[in-house]
């Protein structure tokens, strides 16, 4: 079985600067989309998946709650990344094919509407 890795995000507008020093105004209201690249440790590249970072006070604003990687508190990027990480940990599988299908459950996956 392999595990799925991370190899690369980015964020939107919402977030001014480097994500990994990024620090909202306010850590309790915090909305933003992050673009992740995910593939197998031995490929080059990846497919890219999407997946929305909000706290706890934001849910009531928001119209879809799927493909969320909530957190009660915005501490910084480590909380997120080691939820992203966890993630990645439940979707174990033999191929690609098997790891993506777990992971579109989880993040709006580039491939998601392609039959």
């Amino acid at each position: 079985m392999e595990t799925p890795v991370l190899k690369d995000w980015c964020c939107d507008d919402e977030v001014d600067g480097d994500i990994e020093t990024w620090a909202p105004a306010d850590p309790y209201y915090v909305d933003y989309y992050i673009l992740l690249t995910i593939g197998r440790e031995n490929d080059e590249g990846g497919d890219n998946f999407y997946a929305r970072v909000v706290t706890d006070q934001m849910m009531s604003h928001l119209e879809s709650k799927e493909f969320l990687i909530q957190v009660p508190v915005y501490t910084g990027w480590p909380l997120i990344l080691e939820k992203i990480n966890d993630i990645l940990d439940e979707c174990k599988d033999i191929n690609w094919h098997g790891m993506s299908e777990q992971l579109a459950k989880y993040f709006s996956w580039e491939y998601g509407d392609y039959n």
